[in-house]
């Protein structure tokens, strides 16, 4: 393998190579590609489900970016090794010469799952895996000129979708070959070791973000987020309710003023997962936290500014879209914290009215009291 010792390939892609070298001989590998947070990862769950069941005998491994991507795998028996690796670094691994010979497919996942069979597959695959392939490239065809540019492409790839009736979830199940399957049932397993912060809880509480996950808030406002003034009134009208308000995150997210318990950088992945679990309702903008209140089935209302409904809405969450713009995702590099108009305050999360929240709210909050 001469590709391993060429000095054009960065070190962290000839460790890559190496590991995957050495298990050459003992298994076949089917290696998966994704950029982005534990969010990402947590969407790719039910992904990787589908592949485990479809390549039984195949090693599965993620190359991802996030440090967190192995939390979000590592319980679940589907994927068997995660290679962290700097999304810059993804493309020189996947278009390695020598992977083609390491490994039978190679999967790209940038909301349109794109499926490459390598020349080692070609030789390995059996005949209905080699058609199964085949069939879901027809469909991935035609979207895989959206994610040429990825990310900035982005905003073309979900408008295009939307005009289809086509959400995140449905456009990676059917470009994965799995157009019956629901993308949004994510997944996380959680052992009782998890649940220690929670059971510190009161036995009815409701947690709250407000924060994008991936961004330091010194590089400006968050165009999915809402202003302090409107975020403190959420939780003053929720604690209004005679509600307990658990603000999660991490360290270096705002303070939501008002909060009866702050957990920002407290918790694990994990722990924050079993918090969310136990949680009456999860309150936030789309991102991370809200997906990760997916994949233990708690119920969130959903504020959207800059990223669009049409595309990331989930059906077991009430989403509360902005009355005025909203939906500049990816329009400029910058948007997640500049507004693309420029606006100090975006106009897109100043019109979202904190009585349509709190209202939402409260219908969940009453539903699961009186279940239970």
């Amino acid at each position: 393998m001469s590709g391993i010792t060429a000095p054009k390939l960065p070190p962290d892609v000839i460790e890559a190579l190496a590991w995957l070298q050495q298990r050459q001989a003992s298994a076949r590998v089917v290696i998966l590609f994704q950029i982005g947070s534990f969010g990402d990862a947590l969407q790719l769950t039910p992904l990787v489900r589908e592949l485990r069941q479809k390549f039984p005998q195949h090693l599965l491994v993620l190359v991802h970016e996030s440090p967190l991507a192995q939390v979000v795998v590592e319980d679940s028996q589907h994927i068997d090794h995660v290679i962290r690796l700097a999304g810059e670094f993804h493309n020189q691994l996947a278009n390695s010469s020598d992977l083609e010979e390491l490994v039978d497919l190679v999967v790209v996942c940038r909301y349109v799952i794109a499926y490459r069979v390598t020349g080692c597959g070609r030789r390995a695959l059996g005949a209905d895996d080699q058609r199964f392939i085949a069939a879901a490239q027809e469909v991935q065809k035609p979207w895989l000129p959206f994610v040429e540019r990825f990310p900035f492409d982005n905003d073309e790839l979900w408008r295009r979708a939307a005009q289809g009736g086509d959400s995140m979830y449905t456009l990676m199940a059917t470009t994965a070959g799995f157009p019956e399957v629901d993308f949004e049932e994510f997944y996380l397993p959680l052992r009782e070791r998890d649940f220690d912060k929670a059971r510190l809880l009161p036995p009815a509480y409701v947690t709250i973000s407000n924060a994008a996950e991936t961004l330091p808030p010194h590089e400006g406002g968050w165009t999915k987020c809402l202003s302090r003034g409107k975020i403190a009134e959420t939780v003053r009208r929720l604690r209004g309710l005679h509600l307990y308000v658990v603000q999660l995150g991490t360290r270096e997210d705002p303070p939501i003023p008002g909060v009866d318990r702050d957990l920002r950088g407290e918790t694990s992945l994990k722990e924050a997962a079993a918090v969310l679990q136990k949680a009456l309702v999860n309150v936030g903008p789309e991102g991370g936290i809200v997906n990760l209140a997916r994949a233990v089935r708690t119920p969130s209302v959903v504020f959207f500014g800059s990223t669009p409904a049409e595309f990331f809405a989930m059906r077991a969450n009430v989403n509360i879209l902005p009355q005025q713009c909203g939906g500049c995702w990816w329009v400029t590099p910058r948007y997640l914290h500049q507004c693309p108009r420029f606006m100090l305050d975006p106009e897109c999360t100043e019109s979202i009215r904190v009585e349509e929240i709190i209202g939402a709210a409260e219908v969940i909050v009453g539903k699961r009291l009186h279940r239970v």
